[in-house]
């Protein structure tokens, strides 16, 4: 009486559930990636831009 109109597999909850956690790991990863990234950008863009400016003030000036 209470069946329900479509059959629905027992593993069907299993591989939402598999599939959300699988995204959610690989975007953790992803975030953890960035921020490493743009850590180390900033990090080379301050090197560069530090060397940069020595080298700069150390040219004479007409």
């Amino acid at each position: 009486m209470n069946k329900p109109s479509m059959d629905r597999p027992w593993w069907g909850w299993a591989i939402v559930f598999f599939t959300v956690l699988i995204a959610t790991v690989l975007l953790d990863f992803a975030w953890y990636w960035a921020v490493l990234i743009v850590i180390v950008a900033t990090a080379a863009f301050e090197y560069g831009w530090d060397r940069y400016a020595s080298r700069r003030a150390s040219e004479p000036h007409p």
